[in-house]
């Protein structure tokens, strides 16, 4: 009787360890199978994030492209007629917004499925400090330049600078994340060698200008030809 007894507590000791083991494994399957859901919400998310913060400069750099030249009127790639030009600084806001409009709907339908929810603000910025310049005798103050409602376009200066920013912000309700923000600001600011110009004035004969474009960060843009440039002369005497 004792080893049957014994036999008896070692099969019931046997069952409650098997069926501790597979408690044990149905626990860790739940946990492993939480764990490749949050997994893939994690990327799903970074990914849909990722593709809208690169998707967001590159429509601001389209916006400010159109924007610019529906300002003076000219078509992209089309020909420049100095005396047509418009300077219609409300049409450069109008096209930059619609732009900026549209882009916001296309991507909000894009993740409509996933509760998409987005923003976009525009803030004021400050660009440029204030300079003063003298052209010949000619002392000149180059007002500070900010940017207001979007978009901006400070021209005919030697040191000029088109510019646009936004903030975004967003939210993807169908998977729980909450509460993204970036901001971007892109710009080119083209700027003109005084120095030399003067010394060419000096000399009585101008043949060439030294300029150099930046975009954001300070960095050079490299793939520029005289296709690109447009000079206009401006008399400081004579007012034309």
């Amino acid at each position: 009787m004792i080893k049957k007894k014994q036999k008896r507590g070692q099969f019931v000791v046997s069952i409650a360890l098997l069926i501790a083991i597979i408690a044990m494994t149905a626990a860790l399957s739940v946990y492993f199978a939480s764990m490749l859901h949050h997994q893939f919400r994690y990327k799903g998310y970074k990914e849909i994030i990722s593709t809208i913060n690169s998707d967001f400069k590159r429509a601001l750099t389209n916006a400010l492209s159109k924007a610019t030249h529906d300002y003076v009127g000219v078509k992209p790639g089309g020909e420049i007629d100095l005396e047509s030009l418009t300077y219609n600084y409300t049409l450069l806001r109008l096209s930059a917004q619609n732009f900026m409009d549209y882009w916001k709907q296309t991507v909000i339908n894009s993740y409509s499925s996933m509760g998409l929810e987005m923003n976009l603000e525009y803030r004021n910025k400050f660009l440029l400090e204030e300079k003063k310049e003298n052209y010949s005798g000619i002392g000149i103050t180059i007002p500070e330049r900010w940017l207001y409602n979007l978009t901006t376009a400070y021209w005919f200066y030697p040191e000029s600078i088109s510019a646009i920013r936004a903030n975004l912000s967003l939210n993807i309700t169908g998977i729980g994340f909450y509460g993204f923000k970036t901001s971007e600001l892109v710009y080119l600011i083209l700027g003109i060698d005084i120095n030399d110009l003067k010394k060419q004035a000096q000399s009585g004969e101008i043949n060439h200008l030294n300029v150099v474009v930046l975009k954001e960060g300070g960095i050079p843009v490299h793939d520029l030809t005289t296709k690109n440039f447009m000079i206009r002369v401006f008399d400081l005497y004579t007012g034309s």
